[in-house]
């Protein structure tokens, strides 16, 4: 039987053989029998007693002192193997020879812990060491019994979470005039929520000028209104003073309830024209994050194709890249439209997803709606005015924090 062995242990290389060979996935690197002695100069039979002259510190053998590889391949060349450098250890000179005259007594110890036991008894034969179907229920009680819950969240989000792709009829508006606005203010405002999305200039809230916004209150329904695509030939576009003032009533009513994604970045990009958003606030970027805190990923394309199966417009794909990549005021309409209209959509589908999940999790839902819903708000505002700190008083809360640490520190080494 042919075995392959994905590792990068270099105390691996004893199991080579003819039959045996290591690869390090990180690399791409297969070592077989020549491999072996490629890399270290000796044969992978001779491996352990290289391991037991050089020694290795963070497996705690010893080995010889002052013997690097170079040393242990020149003797393992001259004398074959340890037991023949340790008859012989009378014959090597110099400082070197010293300590490994000295180091006589520890050497088996060392070859003894080098070895890798290959004749530990199994309770599976071979033949029964197969990758099997997937047994995620399985997985589940042992991830629940060892209390893993990001892990627990995350098998049931990809057990639970398998996109089921519905084919949704696409319709999104490029709003240019007062009265197409007006009839979409009407249907937000009879909506029970709606997904709102700014565009801009720059992801730097402080340095982004205002290009459109887009909503979206009803699945595969969304409309951009753009108020300052500059490039030549732009449409004439209504005046953001007048967008915003209409969006205002919405936004401002805490009795309404507004979607986004990463709204802190809309709403401090809206307090600089003088929108406060007081509506209730739902994060499908926060709620996947406390879904799945453990994931590295919670931006609208990624979580649009886990969670919906939809590939989206990437910014990218209507901007270009590097030094010639356009702002979004210089994109045309027809794609800046869609792209704009299709983060609202995706936002509420998003939503509609990711919170009747959330809501299954009590003590995660607490999470999201205690302490990450409203710091959104918070941080805008810190961000935007700063904090002012009473140096005195975090002086003394850092004295008291270092006083109980001191404290439990003893507690500690006293049980």
């Amino acid at each position: 039987m042919d075995i392959l062995i994905s590792t990068g242990d270099k105390d691996m290389a004893q199991l080579v053989s003819a039959h045996v060979t290591l690869i390090n996935t990180m690399n791409n690197v297969f070592i077989d029998e020549g491999g072996v002695v490629e890399k270290f100069g000796v044969r992978s039979d001779q491996i352990i007693d290289y391991l037991a002259l050089v020694g290795d510190t963070s497996d705690n053998i010893p080995g010889v002192p002052k013997c690097g590889p170079k040393t242990a391949v020149k003797w393992l060349t001259r004398y074959e193997n340890l037991q023949g450098v340790m008859d012989n250890a009378h014959d090597v000179g110099g400082k070197v020879g010293a300590y490994l005259q000295e180091s006589i007594e520890f050497l088996p110890m060392s070859y003894e812990l080098a070895t890798i036991k290959t004749d530990v008894e199994l309770e599976q034969s071979v033949d029964e060491l197969r990758i099997s179907a997937e047994d995620a229920e399985g997985l589940l009680q042992v991830f629940t019994e060892l209390e893993f819950k990001p892990w627990v969240v995350e098998l049931v989000a990809s057990v639970d979470d398998k996109p089921a792709i519905i084919d949704i009829t696409i319709s999104y508006d490029i709003v240019l005039t007062e009265s197409d606005l007006n009839a979409w203010i009407e249907t937000l405002s009879l909506a029970e929520a709606f997904a709102f999305d700014t565009e801009t200039t720059s992801v730097d809230y402080m340095l982004a000028d205002l290009v459109g916004v887009s909503f979206c209150c009803e699945a595969g329904k969304a409309a951009y209104v753009p108020v300052a695509h500059d490039y030549e030939g732009a449409p004439a576009q209504l005046d953001t003073r007048l967008v915003l003032d209409k969006l205002k009533r919405l936004l401002e009513d805490p009795e309404r309830t507004v979607i986004g994604q990463n709204l802190k970045y809309d709403i401090s990009v809206l307090a600089k024209y003088g929108v406060q958003v007081k509506a209730r606030i739902f994060d499908t970027m926060l709620e996947s994050y406390v879904l799945n805190s453990v994931a590295s990923r919670h931006n609208m394309d990624d979580l649009a194709l886990k969670y919906l199966g939809e590939i989206t417009v990437h910014f990218e794909d209507i901007a270009g890249k590097g030094a010639k990549q356009l702002t979004f005021n210089q994109i045309e309409l027809e794609k800046a439209g869609h792209y704009a209209a299709e983060d609202a959509d995706i936002t509420y589908r998003l939503h509609e997803t990711l919170y009747p999940k959330l809501i299954e999790h009590p003590s995660l839902a607490s999470v999201y709606a205690d302490i990450e819903i409203p710091l959104v708000d918070i941080l805008s505002r810190v961000e935007r005015t700063g904090v002012l700190l009473d140096e005195s008083q975090l002086s003394s809360q850092s004295k008291e924090l270092e006083k109980r640490m001191s404290e439990l520190e003893q507690e500690a080494y006293g049980l």
